[in-house]
């Protein structure tokens, strides 16, 4: 469901519940409000009914004027009249018109002297108004003994009916009314705050949305309006941003691939000139071609590194002494890589260029230079530009390491000698395999692992490293 839909939906059912709970409260409370003012209406009403007979009873107790005055009354408010008599009145004048109590609250009425109200249905108020004996009564009015009543005495009531129909009727037309126009002014305030939602909400996260849809498809030419409400104008000025960025990337991107297919064809066009050169076949795939000359140039790496290795070789004695150069070390490993390359295969030359390697670096960097083996592991970077420091310190650059080897086809033995002050090499070679992954020791491991033999001197300044080739099991 769409989010424009899902907040119509929601606003619209939130805002309809609220107007639909309001009318009820508010027709509710008018329409007991007005029920009120009703009541207080017919309570004035029949006051006055009694104010007006009693003052006739006292000024004649005539009961045709008596009748007379009800009748002015009913001409002008509309209400049903009744008489009735307490036992000593009806001793005293007898019972006219059914002057009696009809039910226990018109006798309650005479018996506490209270005024009583009753709703006989919804729309008939019935109000109960006694009348009680006071200092004039009592020259008229006899009590069941033939005395004159004393005062306070019940004498009789006055019972009034009202039709409050035709009132209820206005009051629920008029509260429909107004209720009608309240709902009316709600719906148009609900729509009113929908187009709002829906100008400075829905519309603008759409717009987002869909702005990020092009993103996606790498179309970048986002038109976003200012929106009025902060948060979502920060959004969108965030999706602006993103966009005109990715919009340039992708332009700087287009012109690096455009930079490097003109590369490649350079690259393609000297490839195919170096093997002609060489001789190489042209109209092969590039990539056989670039294999091939990978292979003469791996070559040509080769020749030089031996060449190089050829200086330090002192052949009538069998050693080589180079200074404490760490570039030297690929020096030494392919000169005695090309020493016993008849004798072994590519990958166990590979794994005797590897133990060379891990013992001459040892031998240089923490043997002749000092630098920790510690130190690289915590600052890696610093360990290099120590070692390469040193290599220019008087206390230092004068060291040398000496290489002694003997080789007779079946095995080949190589003592490493350094000038530094030694290490204890016992606790690392009494690790177990399975201590491998200690951040120390590794180089050891190493040679353990792929040479026949092992050995340090005393005092950890020199390594002894054999390699038996006849064994079937060896490693090298």
């Amino acid at each position: 469901m769409k989010l424009q839909t899902r907040m119509i939906i929601i606003v619209t059912v939130f805002g309809l519940a609220v107007i639909i709970l309001t009318n009820i409260a508010l027709y509710q409370f008018m329409k007991a409000k007005d029920h009120q003012q009703i009541l207080k209406n017919a309570r004035n009403t029949s006051r006055l009914i009694k104010t007006g007979l009693l003052n006739t009873m006292i000024q004649s107790g005539d009961y045709g004027e008596i009748n007379d005055v009800i009748k002015d009354m009913q001409n002008d408010l509309d209400f049903e009249f009744r008489m009735i008599r307490s036992k000593h009145v009806i001793k005293q004048h007898g019972v006219r018109r059914g002057e009696v109590p009809k039910d226990s609250l018109e006798k309650k009425a005479l018996e506490t002297g209270e005024v009583i109200e009753s709703l006989d249905d919804e729309s008939t108020l019935r109000i109960i108004y006694p009348f009680i004996t006071d200092n004039r009564c009592g020259e008229c009015h006899l009590g069941m003994d033939d005395k004159p009543v004393p005062v306070g005495v019940v004498n009789g009531a006055a019972v009034i009916r009202f039709d409050l129909s035709e009132q209820q009727r206005e009051t629920t037309s008029i509260i429909r009314s107004v209720l009608a126009g309240m709902t009316g002014v709600g719906i148009l305030f609900l729509a009113a705050f929908l187009v709002t939602i829906n100008n400075a909400v829905t519309t603008p996260i759409r717009r987002i949305a869909h702005s990020f849809t092009k993103i996606q498809n790498e179309e970048y030419d986002i038109y976003l309006p200012k929106c009025n409400t902060v948060e979502i104008e920060i959004v969108a000025s965030e999706v602006r941003k993103t966009a005109k960025l990715l919009e340039e990337r992708m332009k700087e991107r287009d012109l690096e691939l455009e930079k490097e297919k003109n590369r490649s064809k350079e690259m393609e066009s000297f490839v195919k000139s170096r093997a002609a050169a060489l001789g190489l076949k042209t109209d092969m795939d590039v990539r056989d071609i670039i294999g091939r000359l990978s292979h003469a140039v791996d070559e040509a790496q080769k020749s030089k590194l031996l060449s190089l290795a050829f200086e330090y070789v002192d052949h009538k004695n069998s050693r080589m002494i180079i200074p404490s150069n760490p570039g030297l070390i690929p020096v030494v490993s392919a000169y005695f890589s090309s020493l016993v390359e008849s004798n072994l295969t590519e990958a166990k030359r590979s794994t005797l260029e590897l133990v060379l390697d891990e013992a001459l670096a040892n031998s240089i960097f923490h043997g002749n230079l000092e630098v920790s083996s510690e130190m690289k592991i915590n600052d890696f970077d610093g360990f290099y530009e120590l070692a390469s420091q040193r290599q220019n310190e008087d206390q230092f650059k004068s060291r040398k390491v000496l290489i002694d080897y003997e080789y007779d086809q079946r095995r080949l033995k190589i003592i490493i000698t350094d000038e530094g002050k030694g290490f204890d090499w016992r606790k690392w070679v009494a690790v177990t395999p399975e201590d491998f992954e200690l951040p120390h020791g590794r180089g050891i491991k190493i040679m353990r692992a792929f040479a026949s033999n092992l050995q340090f001197n005393e005092m950890g300044n020199q390594i002894i490293l054999e390699f038996d080739f006849e064994k079937s099991n060896s490693k090298v």
